[in-house]
């Protein structure tokens, strides 16, 4: 590839991915009509130490931060270690009351 086309080539793929991972105005009212009913059920799924809620709405390349736990066995460190606990309370202004959020005792 010549230094010219490379030079062509850089905005270009710059661009498409722009285009590909922008937020359209459609993306953002989906995210937000959903996102107060999504948070109640997470809320609820933890604070009742409900695994199965839990696990289908982690993603099927689930990442533990490296541990290399599955999301079944990082449920069940949590549960283990006593952090599955939303811990202080903070305002969300989706919600009309506040919810707790946090990591809980170690």
């Amino acid at each position: 590839m010549t230094r010219k086309s490379q030079l062509l080539a850089a905005p270009l793929m710059l661009f498409v991915a722009l285009a590909a991972f922008s937020q359209t105005p459609a993306r953002i009212a989906t995210a937000e009509r959903t996102w107060a009913s999504f948070w109640r059920q997470f809320t609820l799924a933890i604070n009742k130490k409900n695994h199965a809620p839990l696990l289908r709405m982690m993603p099927s390349d689930f990442f533990d931060g490296g541990g290399g736990l599955t999301p079944k066995g990082w449920l069940k460190f949590i549960d283990e270690t006593n952090r599955m606990d939303l811990g202080e309370t903070r305002e969300n202004p989706w919600l009309a009351e506040p919810i707790s959020i946090g990591l809980g005792a170690p």
